[in-house]
């Protein structure tokens, strides 16, 4: 019998479970991807604003820009992409202002946000780009339909409202999730859709994956992907024992994430509807965020999987999953066992 003395030795027991289980399900890796975009050179895109010293400011740039490089590769001419949770709109606009072909709808619930962000569309003068005060159930009554859904650190449940909802419309994804643990919380943060606190793990593989003991462990990971790594000033080792810890964690859920949504799709087929490409991706650089799992869902094939292991940074014994030996002809394979 086995007497755990530390609650760190009991989490890291439920971490090796859970992965132990799942590690099986193999998610294809997409190259990170990183564009230059002149954020700093203009006042109403740069995200930072003046308000973030010079570092912080940086991280913050890097991650909209790499957000938008992963949103750029799925997006085509005409489309409507949807920002969720968007703020003040620092991705949306600039994917609005690279892409004026297309039209942006930011959807954010708070007004003085929501305010702001007009402010800022209107500056630049982006006839393509619009503002929707709202929830993300009140954004889907209104009917509209879109082709990408996207979003940078969504927290807790707005990442799966939000993929609930492209689902119902067929869109693609590029979303950036936050605040894992929110998902395992007692609290209901009312995110919308039939989202609720404890829903995970939700696909139907998982789920019958890990049993009883699993399903307990669960929890844990779902917590230590939101382990604390950051440092004075923002910034974070990216090989430190925290961050690996985390990454695997979260990894782990948006895995669980992607089957499950799979799962949706194969159930709501036609014969004029293919499953989608679904794969996992990485911010670039990592160091702009410990939160820099990249989900990406594309209905239209537009997205190249790479067989390439990750990023030097995200080693193969960091998160397992997405080695090369688990990428290797798993294209278009989301949910079936690695051979």
């Amino acid at each position: 019998m086995v007497v755990l003395r530390r609650r760190s030795h009991q989490r890291e027991v439920d971490i090796e479970l859970v992965d132990s289980i799942t590690s099986r399900f193999c998610v294809p890796h997409t190259a990170s991807a990183s564009a230059q975009f002149d954020l700093a050179g203009r006042s109403g895109l740069d995200p930072a604003a003046g308000d973030l010293d010079e570092a912080r400011a940086a991280r913050k740039r890097a991650q909209i820009s790499s957000t938008a490089a992963h949103a750029l590769a799925l997006m085509r001419a005409g489309d409507h992409v949807v920002e969720l949770g968007a703020g003040s709109g620092h991705l949306g606009i600039l994917l609005a202002d690279a892409r004026r072909d297309c039209s942006v709808t930011l959807v954010e619930i708070k007004e003085w946000t929501c305010a702001f962000a007009r402010e800022r569309v209107a500056a630049l003068g982006l006839t393509n780009c619009t503002v929707f005060c709202g929830s993300v159930d009140q954004y889907a009554a209104s009917g509209a339909s879109f082709n990408l859904a996207v979003g940078l650190h969504c927290c807790g449940l707005l990442t799966d409202s939000a993929l609930e909802l492209a689902l119902s419309k067929r869109a693609s994804v590029c979303m950036v999730p936050c605040c894992y643990g929110q998902i395992v919380s007692h609290q209901d943060h009312q995110r919308g859709g039939t989202t609720a606190p404890n829903m995970h793990p939700r696909s139907a593989a998982f789920r019958e994956a890990l049993g009883e003991d699993g399903l307990a462990a669960f929890r844990a990971v779902a917590k230590a992907a939101d382990f604390n790594v950051v440092k004075d000033g923002g910034a974070f080792d990216v090989n430190s024992a925290a961050f690996a810890t985390a990454l695997r964690c979260m990894r782990i859920v948006d895995t669980d994430r992607l089957l499950w949504m799979r799962e949706s799709s194969r159930g709501r087929e036609d014969d004029q509807t293919r499953c989608p490409y679904m794969s996992l991706s990485c911010l670039s650089p990592p160091t702009c965020s410990p939160k820099c799992s990249v989900l990406l869902v594309d209905y239209r094939g537009t997205s190249s999987p790479s067989a390439s292991p990750p990023p030097p940074a995200l080693a193969a014994d960091v998160d397992a999953t997405l080695s090369a030996s688990a990428v290797v002809g798993a294209a278009n394979v989301v949910g079936e066992t690695a051979t």
